[in-house]
């Protein structure tokens, strides 16, 4: 389970398997909790979901927020006992009402989406903002998305961009990359060329493809930074290898003119091939321009070409 992953107890932060149970045994809801943790994750002991489920539930039962809100995992999840959305918001509530960062923020997602409680996107907004204010990066996340569009709230882009920044301050690759683009078009921030490719290459460098391609697009136009070619074109392909229809096709286009490179127009019509192949409109129009230079050797060497560049790109 995430929440599992999130809480990271490990054996250096507790006592010893053996004396983490005698607590347990003897009632201590702390010990309790550690060591259910210590069961999920086989930590000094064969993992064991049941029983890790079974002290969790003692931890819970005796009001410990965070086997509260694991046990309300468990029962979202379906890790343990049988999928239960009712029961899992019930314990998340359990656990929300004591503060609890990471019940807040799964119990938003429950009102949001109508699992386990009615469809509330208000009480979905409040708990986010309380989890949100305890520094959960999903949570501030989550709200700069609900502001941007304006879900359950009024669409509000400074508030936004101010949830973003918190998320991306902490490291958040998809909160990065949308403060990025907020500083390129203004949205809620002023407009700045240098802002805006300092959290698109922060985003770009943990992986994120489109700020790949947008920080592609940077150095293309040199907005903040030395106009580089090579540059651009490393991090295109690197957001071509992740299907984005729209990095093929400035591929393409600067193959096709030779614009700080040699004109290949082979690989020209092989990127535009990529594009229409994943239903970029423009592509096919753009290809057929390009066959109107090409001989048939050279078309059927750009259609290989194609298929192979294609085969190696991800599922969807």
């Amino acid at each position: 389970m995430l929440i599992v992953s999130r809480l990271g107890v490990s054996a250096s932060e507790v006592p010893s398997f053996a004396e983490l149970h005698t607590k347990a045994e003897a009632g201590e809801r702390q010990a309790q909790f550690q060591l259910g943790l210590r069961y999920f994750k086989g930590d000094g002991t064969a993992q064991d979901i049941v029983k890790g489920g079974e002290w969790i539930r003692k931890s819970a039962t005796q009001g410990f927020a965070g086997a509260q809100t694991v046990l309300g995992a468990m029962y979202d999840e379906g890790v343990g006992v049988p999928e239960n959305p009712v029961e899992a918001a019930k314990w998340y509530i359990k656990a929300a009402g004591q503060g609890e960062a990471m019940a807040q923020e799964s119990l938003a997602a429950m009102y949001k989406a109508g699992r386990g409680v009615p469809r509330n996107e208000g009480e979905s907004v409040r708990l986010l903002l309380l989890a949100a204010e305890q520094g959960s990066v999903g949570a501030q996340r989550s709200l700069g998305l609900i502001y941007e569009i304006g879900i359950g709230v009024p669409q509000d882009l400074t508030e936004a961009a101010k949830w973003y920044r918190k998320a991306a301050e902490q490291g958040d690759v998809t909160s990065q990359a949308s403060l990025g683009f907020a500083y390129q078009s203004g949205h809620g921030v002023p407009r700045s060329a240098s802002e805006a490719a300092k959290w698109i290459r922060k985003a770009a460098e943990q992986g994120h493809a489109l700020a790949q391609f947008f920080l592609g697009q940077i150095y293309r136009m040199g907005e903040a930074v030395p106009r580089d070619m090579e540059e651009a074109m490393k991090w295109y392909a690197l957001a071509a290898e992740k299907r984005i229809a729209v990095a093929h096709d400035a591929l393409a286009a600067i193959y096709a003119t030779g614009d700080g490179i040699p004109k290949d127009i082979v690989v020209a019509h092989a990127r535009w091939n990529v594009a229409a192949a994943l239903e970029m409109d423009s592509a096919a129009g753009n290809r057929r321009l390009i066959e109107e230079e090409m001989s048939p050797e050279q078309i059927a060497a750009a259609t290989k070409l194609a298929r192979e560049i294609f085969a190696k790109l991800p599922t969807k």
